[in-house]
């Protein structure tokens, strides 16, 4: 079967179509993925509240009240750090994880300080409660 001209640039456009649009649907899938997992304590207790960030990055998300978590990488993408008042910060690599569960060890170093306020309230009509913002080394706290 021979075909005219038209034939054929109207099959060399439709064959570069098709192409174009399984180039674009593989390129999408490849650039990022979503790694899953869950966060406990050393006696398997779920951790909610951890910071779970890409290393070097300022993308992240923090655990649900039963621990678990849900972040898109990118494929340069090769470390998530998980961090949590009172325990030891983890970083573990991803490689080609899709599921990445980690168990945090309690710190043994006390907390640094512990400020007690007495008698102050920004709020008239509280004597039997104070509070007090208090800005350290750049951190700024409530103090109940």
């Amino acid at each position: 079967m021979k075909l005219n001209k038209k034939q054929l640039v109207m099959r060399t456009f439709i064959s570069s179509f098709v192409i174009l649009i399984i180039s674009v649907f593989f390129i999408a899938a490849v650039q990022s993925r979503v790694i899953t997992g869950k966060v406990t304590d050393d006696q398997g207790t779920p951790l909610s509240g951890v910071n779970v960030t890409i290393k070097n990055t300022n993308r992240g998300t923090i655990t649900d009240f039963n621990g678990e978590y849900r972040i898109t990488v990118q494929p340069e993408d090769r470390t998530l750090v998980f961090s949590f008042i009172g325990m030891l910060t983890r970083e573990v690599n991803i490689k080609n994880k899709n599921t990445v569960n980690v168990t945090l060890q309690y710190s043994k170093a006390p907390l640094l300080e512990v400020v007690e306020v007495e008698n102050e309230a920004i709020a008239p009509g509280l004597p039997d409660r104070h509070f007090r913002m208090e800005k350290k080394h750049g951190t700024t706290a409530a103090y109940d």
